[in-house]
């Protein structure tokens, strides 16, 4: 939680005023955060909600943390990804003169994967998504 959502959150709110117009935010989130794993169709209303804002959105971190509604994903990882994509949307729509994106670099080969996954750290392959996105190259929301 410290680093996956309230990490992202400080940098963004540190770094927004600096990043000149046109330029842009990218935020590496993960599938494993998308809303099929929640269980309660609320909580899915709720984090996908177009008038959601970051002290709502951090709110419902804390929920979870305190594990005060159920529904949520059954892994911390998963509902923090979750919420860093619904973060994107946030400042996306809170910050027009911006481009914010997330996106999920795919299954990476690393230890917190047990090593499954199919892409090596190091390879330009893991990169590519976010990168294009920061340099203007990939898909814009």
């Amino acid at each position: 939680m410290p680093t996956n959502y309230y990490g992202v959150v400080n940098v963004c709110k540190e770094f927004l005023p600096l990043i000149p117009p046109g330029g842009r935010i990218v935020i590496v989130s993960s599938t494993a955060g998308h809303l099929k794993h929640f269980t309660s169709e609320e909580l899915k209303r709720k984090i996908s909600a177009g008038d959601l804002t970051v002290p709502r959105l951090t709110e419902m971190m804390h929920e979870f943390e305190a594990g005060e509604e159920e529904g949520w994903p059954k892994s911390a990882y998963s509902a923090t990804k979750a919420a860093q994509t619904a973060l994107a949307g946030i400042l996306a729509r809170e910050n027009s003169r911006v481009k914010v994106n997330s996106c999920c670099p795919g299954w990476v080969d690393t230890n917190m994967g047990r090593h499954v996954g199919n892409k090596p750290p190091k390879t330009c392959g893991t990169y590519r998504g976010p990168i294009s996105l920061v340099l203007g190259k990939g898909k814009q929301c």
